[in-house]
């Protein structure tokens, strides 16, 4: 029998059959006092209960083994108290467990199932879905042709779900479309990497976060380190958790506090990363932080847009809280909630919302989501045509006053960077607004240390 586990789900339980499913957190120990409280069962209501399941097996259609008929009835009951909750087969399980692993068969992409439509949170970085131009905010109307309002979750689920190298069709509605799209994505094994990193204009850092699971807080740590090697003077830091749709609670704590020194903050918002509060007293965890900040205090700017959502909202949201970084992108998904795996048998479980989690100043993240200091939102730049112009300035003239090579090597080094910037800001413009602003920040930095 297997413990109960407590969970950050990347949002609701479709995404176990999908791709990147929720992940587990931490074991939840529940107290005898704590497994009373559902100890009155309402003897009306089983009897109401018994007679149906009788009546069902001697009068449907068709002969259905009891074991179907009492998995759609835990599924019934747990599938309309919220989006989240669910009842985890063997099958279900087995995948959820694939995907703890950070390897699984899918199409790579986050969902939440909403009103007869499933929305895209975030395609999972490199997926098949991501590679096939799905994107965040397309809604699910048809798989294979079929209505998704025609379908219960799990026929949803095992719909989208096969085998690596087959097909799947799926009609989506685009806010930019006029009319539906249809789009054929490749299933294929998935294998997350969690982390990239590389270095902007040189003396900027830059790390993306795709999944919070595994050790990603040593695989940033390790990113970090190699930027150092490559530039030992870095100027600031970028954390990009653009369509990071979650994953593993502790991941996420252990990510923030590596940037939260709780010695410099001594003691604000009682040292905590994040903390979650239920109806039952093991449902109320409190994540602390610890002294040190792998960035020694310089600038930092994290990157966020609607599909950032769970473990990137903690993140984020503390990050804030202590301002230890300015949050530069669009506003984060807001999936709040913490899910926990309850076994009801040695192979099955149900999954139950089981608390809301808040940031260390007490926001409540669900439904709300984290909104950015600085908005930036996704845009398409051109390129300008007129900027090899003829151009005169004073450094034109023949009467040059001061030093011509000092005057070469700035104009090279101005010409190459105002070239980087501009490739930056055609293929990404909400980067490069987040460099920009963090440009700022140690320019500010650096003028204040001089003081």
């Amino acid at each position: 029998m297997f413990k109960a586990k407590t969970l950050v789900v990347s949002l609701l339980s479709i995404s176990l059959g999908l791709v990147s499913a929720p992940l587990f957190a931490r074991p939840t120990p529940y107290t005898q006092k704590e497994s009373d409280i559902q100890t009155k069962i309402p003897q009306k209501e089983i009897q109401e209960f018994v007679m149906a399941l009788a009546l069902t097996k001697r009068f449907y259609i068709k002969d259905v083994n009891d074991k179907k008929l009492f998995d759609n009835a835990i599924s019934g009951m747990l599938n309309q108290l919220d989006g989240h909750s669910s009842y985890l087969s063997e099958k279900a399980m087995k995948e959820l467990q694939e995907t703890t692993d950070g390897e699984f068969s899918g199409i790579g992409i986050e969902l939440n199932f909403n009103n007869g439509m499933i929305e895209v949170v975030a395609p999972i970085l490199d997926s098949p879905a991501d590679k096939a131009g799905i994107k965040t905010g397309d809604k699910i109307i048809q798989i294979e042709g079929k209505l998704i309002k025609d379908m219960d979750l799990a026929e949803a689920i095992s719909r989208i779900r096969g085998k690596k190298g087959t097909n799947v069709k799926l009609t989506i509605i685009r806010e930019s479309e006029k009319k539906p799209l249809e789009i054929n994505v490749t299933r294929n094994d998935i294998k997350v990497q969690n982390v990239k990193s590389k270095l902007l204009d040189k003396d900027y850092g830059y790390i993306r976060i795709a999944f919070f699971q595994g050790n990603v807080d040593q695989e940033v740590k390790k990113a970090f380190e190699k930027l150092k090697l490559e530039n030992p003077n870095l100027k600031g830091l970028i954390v990009d958790l653009r369509g990071n749709p979650g994953g593993l609670l502790e991941q996420g704590v252990n990510v923030a506090d590596l940037f939260i020194d709780t010695n410099k903050y001594k003691g604000k918002n009682n040292d905590l990363i994040v903390f979650t509060k239920g109806r039952v007293p093991s449902a109320n965890l409190k994540f602390k932080g610890h002294p040190g900040d792998i960035l020694e205090g310089k600038p930092m700017i994290v990157m966020v847009d609607r599909g950032s959502a769970s473990a990137s909202e903690i993140v984020a949201g503390a990050l804030q809280d202590y301002h230890r970084a300015a949050i530069v992108g669009t506003k984060t998904f807001g999936k709040g909630s913490v899910q926990t795996v309850l076994p009801i048998s040695p192979t099955s479980a149900i999954k139950l919302t089981t608390a809301l989690y808040y940031t260390p100043k007490g926001r409540e993240i669900q439904l709300h989501g984290i909104i950015p200091d600085v908005y930036a939102s996704t845009q398409e730049l051109k390129k300008d045509k007129d900027k090899n112009k003829f151009n005169i300035d004073e450094s034109s003239l023949n009467a040059l006053l001061g030093s011509k090579e000092r005057k070469l090597n700035d104009l090279k080094r101005y010409e190459a960077s105002a070239e980087a910037s501009d490739k930056m800001a055609q293929e990404d413009y909400q980067q490069f607004m987040a460099l920009n602003i963090l440009k700022a920040l140690a320019a500010h930095s650096g003028m204040n240390s001089k003081k």
